[in-house]
């Protein structure tokens, strides 16, 4: 819950009712087992997020490395 709470700032309406969703299952005492399914599947969407991140800063850097040439 907490990686959602964090990235909810810049998420899209669809995260962001998704995240309310899960919330709601979890105030009605909501299938544990699936709300464990879903977070890890959003751990998986974090990670490869975070490589594509780092690929694009990557690029920027080299971006920028040409343009000092």
């Amino acid at each position: 819950m907490r990686y959602l709470k964090v990235s909810l700032e810049n998420a899209e309406e669809e995260d962001k009712q998704y995240y309310y969703d899960v919330k709601s299952k979890l105030g009605k005492g909501g299938d544990y087992e699936e709300l464990q399914a879903e977070n890890k599947k959003l751990k998986k969407k974090i990670k490869s997020l975070k490589k594509e991140r780092d690929e694009y800063k990557e690029l920027i850097s080299l971006f920028k490395s040409k343009l000092d040439v």
